[in-house]
């Protein structure tokens, strides 16, 4: 169980990155914090664009929810851009763990509770995200071998599942928002496809996709502490 709160999952990985040390390979550090996928580097690069668009998203939400607290947010943020743009994948992991300091972890750790307390979320059931993993591969293999479906909407659907899987893996990592979105994604795009709609609506198969899109967006809306969507996406199939 953890909290959707980027700010939290960035002191997360700088407490683990914190552990290793700093003459270790850059790109191997990153592979051991990121629990990417040794020597891919689409995997690697993936997974720390999404830690890069982290202090981002935290910014975002003091704006929103917290803005007196934007100037103190200022050390850490100013700490952490520094190691990225210095940092040498080639190089020493010293080249990006040098610039973080330990006021740095404690004053986005006081940031991580501001925003904990400030939009009240609620923990994420770490067994719902492997579950829903489990049903998108077995959901992806299905439509693959699905002869009858329509050619443009079958490479829609297994693109849109394997970007949706690729997310929910990366759910330990950076919360369920971009999977969440993801999801959000591909209900919407019912209303500009007729035959995807068809899709989800009448066959079996697709009503299975659709039930785990629901499921998959739902995961933010419970942990933000707002009303699931699911009955409201069934009466929009009809």
């Amino acid at each position: 169980m953890r909290n959707e709160n980027p700010a939290e999952s960035l002191k997360r990985i700088l407490e683990q990155g914190k552990k290793i040390p700093g003459t270790n390979k850059c790109r191997k550090a990153w592979e051991q914090v990121l629990n990417a996928r040794i020597d891919d580097g689409q995997d690697l690069y993936s997974r720390l664009g999404h830690v890069m668009d982290l202090p981002r998203q935290i910014s975002h939400l003091l704006e929103v929810y917290a803005p007196a607290q934007m100037e103190t947010a200022a050390t850490w943020r100013a700490q952490v851009e520094a190691g990225f743009f210095h940092q040498t994948l080639a190089g020493a992991w010293s080249s990006f763990i040098d610039h973080i300091h330990p006021e740095c972890i404690n004053v986005l750790s006081l940031t991580a509770a501001v925003l904990q307390a400030s939009t009240h979320a609620v923990a994420e059931d770490s067994e719902a995200v492997l579950d829903l993993a489990r049903k998108l591969g077995e959901l992806i293999r299905e439509v693959r071998l699905h002869e009858q479906l329509d050619p443009s909407t079958k490479a829609y659907v297994l693109s849109g599942l394997k970007d949706l899987l690729d997310s929910l893996d990366r759910a330990g990592l950076v919360g369920v928002a971009p999977a969440a979105k993801e999801a959000e994604a591909m209900i919407g795009h019912m209303f500009r496809d007729s035959r995807f709609h068809a899709f989800l609506r009448d066959e079996d198969i697709g009503r299975r996709v659709a039930d785990l899109l629901a499921a998959t967006a739902n995961l933010l809306t419970i942990t933000i502490g707002v009303p699931a969507l699911t009955a409201s996406f069934a009466q929009l199939l009809h």
